[in-house]
C-alpha cells in the first residue's frame, strides 16, 4: 500500500455528518455507555508528553507527506461531489478548484443534498461523464456500494477525504483512497484533548458534541474520550450525539439541556465547527456562558469570529483551503497506481483568542501552495 505520508512528529492524524435522530448520552472510555468517563491516572496534573503536543500544534505546520515520485501527468478531469448540508464541504470546492490549476487539471464540482440516495445519484451522475477521478469527502463506500463499484468498473479513481474506511485500490469494494486518513482523524481529536487537560491543569469535565453514524466523527470523538482516559485523572467526558440535520436548530437546545444536567461540566468540544452554530446564544440566555469554554476542531470562519469575540476558547485548525490540496494530492497518487492510497497528514494548528490573526480565516500553513508545489515536484 502506498501510504503517501512520511513518519514525523505530526503524522498519525475529517468533517463529516450523521444520519442519526438527536440523542443525548453520556460514553465510556470507547464512545458509548451510561456514565461519564473519568481517568485513571492521577488527578489534577498535566503530563509532560501533553504539554508537548500543546507546544507542538500551536506552531505552523508543515505538510508532512512524500513528495512523489514525478510530477503528475498535466490534463487530468476531476469531479468533486460537494455535500451542500455540511457548509466546510461547500467550501472545500475552491481548494479542489485552486489545486487542480496547480497542477494543470479540469476540474468540476456536483452538489448533493447529504443523504445516501442524494450521494449514490451524484456519483452515477459523475460516473456517466467519465472523468479520470471522483472525489467527495466525509462518506463511507458502503453508503452508495454499487454506485462507488459502477464507478471504479469504468476505470475511475474514486478518492475520499477525511472518512474511517480503508481503501482497496481500484478492485475491492472500497475507494481507491483517503486523503487524511482514520489515524489523522483519531489525532485531531487527541490532540484537542491535550489542549483542555492542559489549559484546565487537569481537571477538564467536556461534553463532546459530534455526528457519530459518520465512522471519521466517531473516530475523532472516541479518541478525544481516550486521550481524556489516559492522560487525565481529574477529567470526564460526556457525549452529545446530534443529528447534522439538526445544527443550529436542536443542537443547541441538547448541549444546554447536557450542561444543565452535570454542573461539573466546564468545556464543550465540537467535533466539527458547524456544530456550533446557535450554541453561544442559547448558552448565553441559559446564564451559561461564565461557566465552560467551547473549543472545536475543523473550524470555520464564523468560528474565528467566535474565538476573537470570546464565544470560542479554542480553536484546533484544518484549514479548508488545504483540504482541496490534500484531496487531489491523494487523486494524484491513486492516478499513478491500481493499488490503495492513503495519507495521513497532520497539518494542524491550535489558536486561542491570544494567538488568532485580527483578521480573516488563519491558513495552516500560511505557505501551503508552496508546499504542494515541492511534493507534487512543480517547479514555478
Amino acid at each position: 500500500m502506498d501510504t503517501g505520508d512520511r513518519k514525523s512528529p505530526r503524522s498519525l492524524l475529517a468533517v463529516a455528518v450523521a444520519l442519526a435522530t438527536l440523542t443525548v448520552a453520556a460514553c465510556g472510555g470507547g464512545g458509548g455507555g451510561s456514565a461519564a468517563t473519568t481517568a485513571a491516572t492521577s488527578p489534577g496534573t498535566v503530563p509532560a508528553e501533553v504539554s508537548s503536543t500543546v507546544g507542538t500544534f500551536a506552531s505552523e505546520p508543515k505538510i508532512d507527506l512524500e513528495p512523489l515520485a514525478s510530477r503528475p501527468q498535466a490534463g487530468a478531469r476531476v469531479i468533486y461531489l460537494a455535500n451542500s448540508a455540511v457548509p466546510t464541504d461547500v467550501q472545500n470546492v475552491k481548494g479542489v478548484e485552486s489545486a487542480a490549476q496547480v497542477l494543470g487539471w479540469q476540474t468540476s464540482s456536483m452538489a448533493y443534498d447529504g443523504t445516501p440516495a442524494g450521494f449514490a445519484n451524484a456519483m452515477g451522475q459523475a460516473t456517466s461523464e467519465k472523468p479520470d477521478a471522483i472525489a467527495f469527502a466525509g462518506q463511507e463506500p458502503d453508503v452508495a456500494p454499487d454506485a462507488v463499484k459502477a464507478a471504479k468498473e469504468a476505470g475511475i479513481k474514486v478518492v475520499a477525504f477525511a472518512i474511517a474506511t480503508a481503501p482497496t485500490g481500484l478492485t475491492g469494494d472500497g475507494t481507491s483512497g483517503v486523503a487524511l486518513g482514520i489515524e489523522a482523524t483519531k489525532q485531531q481529536g487527541r490532540i484537542a484533548a491535550d489542549w483542555a487537560i492542559e489549559d484546565s491543569g487537569g481537571n477538564a469535565h467536556v461534553a463532546v458534541v459530534s455526528t457519530p453514524a459518520f465512522p471519521s466523527q466517531s473516530a475523532k470523538a472516541n479518541a478525544y474520550v481516550d486521550e481524556m482516559k489516559a492522560q487525565c485523572g481529574g477529567c470526564s467526558t460526556t457525549l452529545v450525539n446530534v443529528n447534522p440535520q439538526d445544527i443550529g436548530k436542536k443542537v443547541p437546545a441538547a448541549v444546554v439541556s447536557t450542561l444543565q444536567s452535570d454542573p461539573k461540566l466546564n468545556y464543550i468540544f465540537f467535533s466539527f465547527g458547524n456544530l456550533s452554530l446557535g450554541v453561544y446564544p442559547a448558552l448565553s440566555a441559559a446564564g451559561l456562558t461564565e461557566k465552560v469554554k467551547p473549543t472545536t476542531a475543523v473550524a470555520t470562519p464564523e468560528t474565528f469570529q467566535d474565538l476573537r469575540d470570546g464565544r470560542m476558547a479554542m480553536v484546533l485548525n484544518l484549514s479548508v483551503e488545504v483540504d482541496g490540496y490534500l484531496i487531489l494530492d491523494a487523486v494524484a497518487r491513486s492516478l499513478a497506481t491500481d493499488a490503495a492510497v492513503v495519507t495521513n497528514p497532520s497539518p494542524f494548528q491550535l489558536f486561542t483568542k491570544d494567538t488568532v490573526p485580527a483578521n480573516g480565516t488563519p491558513l495552516s500553513p500560511s505557505d501551503y501552495v508552496d508546499q504542494f508545489r515541492t511534493i507534487w515536484r512543480i517547479t514555478p
